[in-house]
């Protein structure tokens, strides 16, 4: 119970951060409050859905991270760190009120001295305060009929509030970890890329929707030297439907992929995910069935049959991939292969050699001169045991 109520108090804060400042929605405080402790939107998420912060430090982080949007009283964040189990609540309570003591809830009566102003509200509050009745009625009811409306009134302008502020259609959200990059595929053609940037970067799909048919998303984790961190989520209309993250120690390869369809109408579908890619160049040799080497100043990935099968980015020693692409290819018939290259600078040089059995069976090279952050080229050809024919 202690991590459901902590997600359930969570979840009300941001709520009430979301009513304060209307220009916020939910995904952007979340954002701001996983970048305020050090984590994605989508473990803000994972927590409000009933699982607690790792450790103490990150606990009063997100603490102090709320206190900073909204007013919270004291009582409230005794009753937040109790359900987030935090091993000292009162000397957290000390750091987060300086100068207060929030064990108390009452507060010191005050005497009304001779000049002093006193208010209508000042007099019906402290008749409030003394009295265990209001007008013949006792406190408590008055207590439980405030609650009951309070609770009616949330649930009736919640799902207007959410639509309100929640954008229409699928929305992609994505980190990279340092020097990773994150490629986004819509139906194989690499529409975005991501680097570390220190927060959750945004792609809305609804230009690439349509009512009668669904769109194939793919998400690819390219590793560079380091290892690899990365999360992404796909949300409608402000609910997240699908979420993962990971983090992986091979470099320069492809980390993760993910293929995913999905309805303008909200539905979706996991089409495929791996998250080991093809071999890289140890072990390959002459007799090795099927290899691509891949060279580019930019952005490049392979798919075979709408798998991700090999990726690269240019490593600052030359070295460029290449990769055993035999586990994919069989002698029972053709297959599709796609090649997507995003630019990200100005001018995109790629040149992608496939071979058989250390022979050459096609050469996709080029150069774009006005690529930067877009697509520089794409192209998709039939492969077989012995031959390419391209579309």
């Amino acid at each position: 119970m202690t991590a459901k109520r902590f997600g359930e108090l969570l979840t009300e804060s941001i709520l009430m951060i979301g009513a304060k400042n209307r220009s916020k929605t939910i995904n952007s405080i979340e954002t701001e409050l996983g970048r305020r402790v050090g984590k994605s939107r989508f473990t803000i998420q994972h927590w409000r859905k009933g699982h607690l912060p790792p450790d103490t430090e990150t606990l009063e982080q997100l603490a102090q991270a709320l206190m900073e949007n909204i007013s919270l009283s004291a009582d409230w964040m005794r009753t937040f760190l109790e359900q987030g189990e935090h091993p000292n609540i009162d000397s957290a309570l000390h750091r987060l009120y300086p100068g207060r003591k929030p064990e108390t809830e009452s507060q010191p009566s005050q005497k009304i001295t001779e000049g002093a102003q006193i208010s209508p509200s000042s007099i019906l509050r402290s008749v409030w305060q003394k009295r265990s009745h209001f007008l013949g009625i006792p406190k408590w009811f008055w207590g439980i009929t405030g609650a009951f409306f309070l609770m009616v009134m949330l649930m009736l302008l919640t799902p207007q509030l959410v639509a309100a502020v929640s954008p229409q259609g699928w929305i992609l959200t994505s980190f990279a970890g340092v020097d990773d990059r994150n490629l986004i595929l819509v139906n194989q053609h690499i529409i975005a890329a991501h680097s570390n940037s220190g927060i959750d970067a945004v792609v809305n799909l609804a230009a690439y929707q349509s009512a009668e048919q669904p769109i194939t998303v793919t998400f690819i984790n390219l590793n560079g030297p380091r290892e690899a961190r990365w999360n992404f989520g796909l949300a409608y209309r402000g609910e997240t439907r699908v979420t993962d993250a990971e983090t992986c120690v091979d470099d320069w390869s492809i980390a993760y992929w993910q293929t995913i369809r999905l309805w303008g109408d909200g539905r979706h579908q996991r089409i495929s995910e791996s998250s080991q890619a093809a071999p890289s160049s140890s072990g390959l040799t002459s007799s090795t069935p099927w290899v691509v080497e891949i060279q580019s100043n930019g952005l490049a990935v392979v798919l075979i049959d709408n798998i991700a099968v090999a990726g690269s980015y240019p490593s600052p020693s030359g070295v460029f991939g290449s990769y055993n692409l035999t586990p994919y290819i069989t002698s029972a018939g053709k297959h599709q292969v796609t090649v997507s290259v995003w630019g990200e600078e100005s001018v995109t040089d790629w040149r992608i050699v496939f071979y058989h059995h250390g022979e050459i069976a096609h050469v996709i090279e080029g150069r774009n001169d006005n690529s930067l952050h877009t697509e520089a080229h794409y192209e998709t050809f039939e492969i077989e045991s012995e031959n390419v024919s391209k579309k």
